[in-house]
């Protein structure tokens, strides 16, 4: 009976895969976010988060927000991930990237990419403090030149992210955003020491993904 009973249990889970409905590349420099293929993040002097500068100077991060009004509105979020694509050749290695991570931190989501201009940066940045990260994550590298994907663990804290869910799912909007930050620094790394990913205007396979399991 305990073994019917779990099985019943586990079948009541139920997983979504969801894409982001914007992102944003906050760097001045930075082609149209409605059409760039890529997203990409770095740090500055081992700082994750800096002010804005409209010269380039400081860390950048992409903003990214998904729509979860078709989530179930009362279920338990039991796992939670954040699928991202990377281009192929990349200028860190495994072991960069673990000391480096890719820090995943929340948002609001009062952005929208159509019509982002880099004046609205400061609007969408993140705080600075570690104890909002969701979770963070570091690729293997797997030096074949082709595309790879890895995932983040959003349950990892220090910040609940299923705590946030469900503040999210509950308000109007019904969304949830976050900022993908990293303390890898190309002044210090050299001109391949950045994150770069797929973005949502890449192609299919190669979109950014939530992936949540619920209960």
């Amino acid at each position: 009976m305990g073994m019917i009973t779990a099985l019943a249990f586990l079948a009541i889970n139920q997983t979504m895969e969801i894409v982001p409905t914007d992102d944003i590349w906050v760097y001045p420099h930075a082609a149209d976010q409605t059409s760039d293929e890529f997203i990409r993040c770095w740090g500055s002097n081992g700082i994750a988060v800096t002010e804005p500068s409209i010269g380039g100077s400081g860390a950048s991060w992409t903003a990214m927000k998904f729509d979860i009004s078709k989530t179930p509105a009362d279920a338990e979020v039991v796992s939670a991930y954040l699928l991202l694509w990377v281009p192929g050749d990349v200028g860190y290695s495994t072991e960069d990237a673990k000391k480096l991570p890719i820090q995943i931190r929340p948002l609001k989501p009062e952005f929208e990419e159509e019509g982002y201009a880099f004046s609205q940066a400061k609007s969408i940045m993140p705080s600075a403090d570690d104890k909002v990260i969701f979770g963070k994550g570091s690729p293997e590298v797997p030096g074949s030149g082709e595309p790879f994907s890895f995932k983040t663990d959003l349950m990892k804290g220090p910040n609940s992210f299923a705590k946030a869910w469900k503040e999210a799912r509950a308000t109007t909007r019904k969304e949830i955003a976050f900022a993908l930050t990293s303390t890898m620094d190309p002044d210090q790394a050299g001109e391949g020491g950045i994150y770069k990913f797929y973005s949502r205007s890449a192609e299919e396979k190669f979109r950014p993904k939530l992936v949540i399991e619920f209960r």
